[in-house]
């Protein structure tokens, strides 16, 4: 089951931002290691100047800094606007590296098994791939979602901020193209939706 659910995961879910680490400078005496906890030294540090000026600004430039990667993740690389569009389909059917077993330890499918998760759910939206800086890949989304009644926004670059506000719904990030390598997408804005069991993946020219 296990393995089904690594599957579903990365057709469903939006992954978690990455930890991301600023250099704000150094602040008072830098001493060395060995002569104290460096978190304990750090927290001594900022309650030296807590409520200062200077504590303000730093409390805001990390403020700025985590808004602005939350905002704007890094864009996916490797990918192309569509120059040649496409359309191909992806099997998202595994080969179980160990047995799915019950509750009652019964085997239910033995390892080796293939399984296709899309023989036991359906995906209900249409996923859409598109780069936000790109006013004509927005416009492309923008058809999209007059076409499908359901469909899910997913960004290779640019402002989620501001694509929530434009389309007043969810929008998600692929962080570091997990699900652009998944569905083999190399071109922008891409369309991927459930054909039988397959899923197919369009990569369309945006106008």
């Amino acid at each position: 089951m296990k393995c089904i659910l690594t599957v579903l995961l990365s057709l469903f879910v939006v992954f978690a931002l990455p930890v991301y680490s600023k250099n704000c400078g150094v602040v008072g005496e830098v001493y060395p290691i060995a002569e104290e906890d460096f978190v304990v030294f750090i927290k001594k540090q900022l309650n030296a100047i807590k409520g200062t000026p200077k504590y303000n600004q730093l409390q805001q430039k990390l403020k700025d800094g985590v808004y602005e990667k939350v905002d704007r993740p890094t864009p996916v690389s490797n990918l192309s606007v569509t120059q040649t569009p496409k359309t191909f389909t992806v099997d998202p059917s595994i080969v179980l590296s160990e047995p799915i077993v019950n509750t009652k330890g019964q085997v239910i499918a033995p390892a080796g098994t293939t399984v296709n998760p899309l023989s036991k759910i359906t995906l209900h939206s249409v996923l859409l791939f598109y780069n936000a800086d790109d006013p004509a890949q927005v416009a492309w989304a923008t058809e999209k979602l007059k076409q499908f009644n359901h469909a899910k926004l997913i960004l290779v670059g640019g402002s989620v901020h501001s694509q929530i506000e434009n389309f007043k719904q969810p929008v998600y990030f692929d962080q570091e193209g997990r699900l652009v390598s998944y569905f083999k997408i190399t071109q922008v804005p891409a369309m991927v939706q459930q054909k039988e069991l397959l899923l197919e993946v369009s990569e369309e020219k945006a106008e």
